[in-house]
């Protein structure tokens, strides 16, 4: 009788092992791929001619060593954090004002880098109220 209870147990365990193995979830990685959007209206344009723009719709962005590149993030208030620099460097942020402002939709804010050696790294946005962007960089030769 003990035999049996024993085989009865080990089959049930090998029947319960599998089902218990697919509940497991796998973890995304925070950030990669962008966790939010947002729906927002054109950017204000940037003028500078030689200079790549994105907006908050893109999600990698191609570039090679030594060109410049525009980030731009709809309403401003947006602080950008470099995930490794030594891939780009910072050449600064401004706000361009839409030509007709209106109530709460002022303009876009610019973010300005230098794409440094070849690699892949990446840029996150965080701005008020919980929002953030994660850019995939590819910077090429």
């Amino acid at each position: 009788m003990r035999l049996k209870s024993v085989v009865l147990l080990s089959c049930l365990c090998l029947l319960v092992l599998p089902l218990a193995g697919g509940c497991k979830k796998e973890q995304q990685p925070l950030g990669w791929p962008p966790v939010k959007t947002r729906d927002v209206p054109a950017p204000a344009p940037l003028n500078m001619p030689n200079v790549a723009t994105f907006t908050e719709q893109t999600y990698e962005i191609d570039v090679v060593v030594g060109q410049e590149f525009a980030i731009g993030i709809f309403e401003g208030n947006a602080s950008d954090y470099l995930r490794d620099p030594k891939y780009t460097e910072s050449l600064g942020n401004t706000m361009i004002l839409y030509d007709s402002p209106t109530p709460n939709h002022y303009g876009t804010q610019w973010f300005l880098y230098k794409a440094l050696k070849t690699g892949t790294t990446d840029i996150t946005f965080n701005a008020p109220l919980e929002y953030y962007k994660v850019f995939r960089i590819n910077i090429k030769a």
